[in-house]
């Protein structure tokens, strides 16, 4: 899992092939849902997850003469492990020029600067006249089972694979008391959700409210638009636990297609934080009830006596 989570370092400057990032294959990207979910400041969890900083692995030089639509006459010299990109986090980005890189018209920094809004690409100036900045990334890199010094090229690592933990219980038994479960050892569902909190805010911010994008799925939305994403006995629900388990679970195996579809709300929550299942193609989204069942494989089909129907829609 350490190379098939994007997004990798590849296209910023200075990144040789080397062990030092690993290498990315990027099968699976987040969405700026994923990023705003978390609270950078007080959730130790963003910064376990996202790498929100590059370093150069290899010394030369990087020219911004055909940057588009902004060429600039300028050539940087980068050293092995100078700084040469920052993405920004959700709740604080550059809102000034000066403090973006001189990739930027007005910009300071030797090293690009990445705002929330920019994540996963510049796009384009007209038409297919694609948008150069020789000194851009895209967003901040799915850091959650980086391993060092695995050979370039090689697809394994050798952490233990995440397969059930016990934070997952917890929210589990959250969720179970929501629907009306009762009989639980620590009472109510906000408490079982909260020692999973609590853990990832660790000592010093334990009992805090950490604060999320109240609209994650708005990446122009004002950073003061927040909400807390502590429990209580009040506003504890069913969505607020699966947001909880994405910033927990995020990347660990495939469950969430089982979560979403248990809890009845894999349509609303893909549609809506998915980009690019909620527009999909020509405006038209990916996701259908057809998608709380999977397809039965062909040959399974095939060979079964009596012959079982295919699941609706497939």
């Amino acid at each position: 899992m350490h190379g098939r989570f994007g997004v990798g370092p590849n296209t910023v400057a200075q990144q040789a092939r080397t062990t030092a990032y690993n290498r990315f294959l990027n099968s699976v990207n987040c969405t700026w849902a994923a990023y705003r979910l978390f609270d950078p400041t007080l959730d130790t969890r963003y910064n376990g997850t996202f790498n929100s900083v590059t370093y150069a692995t290899t010394a030369g030089t990087v020219s911004l003469a055909n940057d588009k639509p902004n060429p600039i006459a300028q050539t940087l010299t980068f050293a092995v492990n100078d700084t040469t990109w920052i993405a920004r986090p959700w709740n604080n980005p550059a809102t000034t020029v000066t403090e973006r890189g001189v990739d930027i018209p007005g910009g300071t920094k030797k090293y690009s600067v990445i705002n929330p809004n920019e994540y996963f690409g510049l796009g384009y100036i007209s038409g297919t006249n694609a948008i150069v900045d020789n000194l851009a990334g895209g967003a901040p890199l799915f850091w959650k089972f980086f391993q060092p010094g695995i050979t370039y090229g090689d697809g394994y690592s050798t952490f233990n694979d995440p397969l059930f933990r016990s934070a997952e219980v917890y929210l589990m038994a959250a969720e179970a008391i929501v629907k009306g479960g009762t009989g639980a050892v620590l009472g109510t569902a906000d408490v079982y959700y909260n020692k999973v909190l609590d853990r990832a805010l660790g000592t010093a911010n334990a009992g805090k409210s950490p604060l999320r994008a109240l609209n994650p799925e708005k990446v122009d939305d004002p950073v003061t638009n927040v909400v807390s994403y502590r429990a209580t006995p009040a506003n504890i629900s069913i969505d607020m636990i699966l947001d909880e388990s994405a910033r927990e679970l995020l990347g660990e195996g495939n469950q969430r297609w089982a979560d979403l579809k248990r809890t009845g709300t894999l349509l609303t929550r893909a549609a809506k934080y998915n980009p690019w299942i909620g527009y999909g193609l020509s405006g038209a989204p990916l996701v259908a009830a057809k998608h709380y069942l999977r397809p039965i494989p062909q040959g399974m089909l095939d060979n079964s006596n009596p012959r079982i129907d295919q699941n609706p829609g497939y």
